[in-house]
């Protein structure tokens, strides 16, 4: 007979999607604002909003497994005899959203974005940015594409090319 688990959600937005209880290994699944059970939990799933150290762990004397949907474990902080479970990279190897992102927010930089103030609107001057299709605009085109690129080598973990040709 299979074990059924317990699991602790810290950051239940980060799983909404999955149905757990669809899973037979799994009986129940518990949340911050739920009447937790701690000494039956077998696992918790964690995010990136808290630390995870020797004292968040504390509550749950009978964990295991401390499980991340992240890539790296820095936020998982203890001596305890857990198993931490995380993404490989390698496994991950399609996932283009850091790179997305990346792009977008040095676009937003170039359109100054991020420095609107809604209750300055009035002064447009202060929040005129860079039209990309001027000549200073190509260079900036040229920098985000190369800037993109490298952030996509470096988040697939690819090999970076030896020259890379940036058009200041």
């Amino acid at each position: 007979m299979l074990k059924a688990y317990n699991i602790y959600l810290n950051e239940p937005d980060f799983y909404e999607r999955i149905d757990f209880l669809k899973h037979p290994e799994i009986q129940g699944v518990f949340r911050p604002e739920d009447d937790i059970p701690y000494n039956k939990i077998d696992a918790v799933m964690v995010g990136l909003k808290d630390v995870i150290n020797d004292n968040f762990l504390a509550l749950f004397p009978n964990v295991n497994y401390v499980v991340s949907n992240t890539t790296g474990v820095d936020h998982i902080q203890t001596s305890r005899d857990v198993q931490v479970v995380n993404l490989d990279p390698a496994e991950i190897e399609h996932v283009t959203a850091t790179a997305e992102f990346s792009l977008a927010l040095l676009l937003s930089l170039v359109r100054k974005i991020p420095f609107i103030d809604a209750d300055n609107v009035a002064d447009r001057k202060a929040y005129r940015g860079s039209q990309l299709s001027d000549l200073q605009g190509q260079v900036y085109i040229n920098s985000l594409f190369n800037c993109s690129y490298l952030i996509s080598c470096l988040a697939f973990r690819t090999t970076l090319p030896t020259v890379v040709k940036w058009r200041p």
